[in-house]
């Protein structure tokens, strides 16, 4: 009898030893999440973030820089259609709307550049919010700073400046063409819109794969009139035999070019 009650004495002495262990591991769990719970990303489709961040530190979740990015993103998807157009369609730029407001809109991501270096950004190794400045400005001058920069240098109004008069050609043109740079802005929305829980992800890449395919006829459109105003002897091309070489038929051409043009290819 007394080798049994040894063993039962053991026995309970090993699963209490365990329970504890296991108790131990429980409330080291814990408190791991409790730290990284505050440490780490807020959950998707967040609304608002308050945190505590230095002064004239925007945080990235601002409900105010969140519609300030928004406004910027609907100017990107104006830029994606008038770029090509205007290389493809607009061989001399003129003092007009098109100018005006391609102006105005290098003015706003002239003003996003300049906001960018004071928006708190999450460090990847860490998960932590980074608001210290001098690394703030590190990071952005290290990555898109320098294409930000040159997607929103006005050629045109630098050219009348220096040279008294519009710059024009295939070459200013091409120059414009910098600006769809911005569109890395769509692509990002893009990928948040896949990772948040209160979107389908079908349907995320869906409206995705259509955005991108729309882009591309829009920009196949202008190519295919571009080449056909280039060709030395435009009477032998299309906009010839249809009479669209007149330039107060532009927007006639323009409507063939990106509607009727690209299901030809």
């Amino acid at each position: 009898m007394i080798p049994i009650t040894a063993h039962c004495i053991n026995f309970d002495c090993n699963t209490q030893l365990s329970n504890a262990q296991h108790e131990h591991e429980d409330a080291s769990d814990h408190q791991n999440f409790h730290y990284f719970s505050k440490v780490s990303l807020p959950p998707l489709g967040a609304r608002d973030i308050r945190m505590n961040l230095r002064k004239y530190i925007i945080s990235p979740y601002d409900t105010i820089y969140r519609c300030w990015n928004t406004f910027l993103i609907i100017l990107v998807v104006y830029c994606a259609w008038i770029n090509p157009f205007e290389l493809g369609f607009i061989d001399e730029p003129k003092p007009g709307a098109l100018f005006i407001a391609d102006i105005v809109i290098d003015i706003f991501f002239a003003i996003d550049i300049v906001v960018t270096f004071f928006v708190a950004y999450v460090d990847d190794k860490t998960q932590q919010i980074e608001d210290n400045p001098k690394r703030i400005a590190v990071r952005y001058i290290s990555t898109w700073f320098i294409f930000d920069i040159t997607s929103t240098v006005p050629f045109q109004p630098f050219s009348y400046i220096f040279t008294g008069k519009f710059g024009s050609g295939l070459s200013y043109n091409l120059l414009n063409l910098l600006r769809l740079w911005r569109l890395r802005r769509v692509k990002s929305l893009f990928t948040r819109l896949e990772k948040d829980i209160r979107f389908s992800y079908f349907w995320v890449r869906c409206a995705r794969l259509i955005c991108v395919t729309l882009f591309a006829v829009h920009c196949a459109g202008c190519m295919y009139y571009l080449l056909a105003e280039r060709y030395p002897d435009r009477n032998k091309t299309w906009i010839g035999s249809l009479g669209l070489i007149s330039e107060n038929k532009v927007y006639g051409s323009a409507i063939y070019a990106l509607y009727i043009g690209p299901l030809q290819l």
